[in-house]
């Protein structure tokens, strides 16, 4: 801070907003929420957690947000992040939002 309490920082150097943050769930790197794809759990018919790609990003509930990358997907998987991030409890089932990947690559 400068005496006359402004901060030193000038509007040039000032960082840029590129609106909200989010993290991916697998790979955890931090980027714009544009760049991500959200994912909601859905109570599917055999007792599990099936993961829904939201891509309107409208649906109700917790979402969790991944790149649109099989890569990612796997990494998560393999942590069990979506469990955390969507704080269930009944296991989570991939095979809708691997699909929706595959697709759509």
């Amino acid at each position: 801070m400068e005496e006359n309490g402004r901060s030193s920082r000038t509007p040039s150097t000032a960082p840029l907003s590129l609106g909200p943050v989010r993290t991916c769930v697998g790979c955890r790197e931090r980027t714009s929420c544009s760049a991500l794809l959200r994912v909601v759990a859905r109570t599917g018919s055999s007792g599990t957690a099936e993961l829904v790609p939201d891509v309107r990003r409208s649906l109700p509930g917790r979402g969790a947000w991944i790149h649109a990358d099989l890569a990612c997907l796997d990494r998560a998987e393999k942590r069990r992040s979506f469990a955390r991030a969507l704080r269930v409890t009944i296991p989570v089932d991939v095979s809708g939002l691997r699909a929706h990947l595959e697709q759509n690559l």
